[in-house]
């Protein structure tokens, strides 16, 4: 799963999609285990024709 993180002022973690049809998920890693950030995204190609 790519998604978007957004940290917010409660602690909880925001994950936003860039595809508008999936919403976003709240996450509290107070409460959810198993929350690990395995990586991140530096590059997407696109053929722009």
């Amino acid at each position: 799963m790519v998604k978007r993180v957004q940290y917010q002022l409660d602690g909880s973690l925001l994950l936003i999609s860039d595809n508008n049809v999936y919403p976003p998920i709240t996450l509290n890693p107070d409460t959810d285990d198993g929350i690990e950030i395995i990586g991140k995204v530096v590059n997407i190609s696109k053929d722009f024709c």
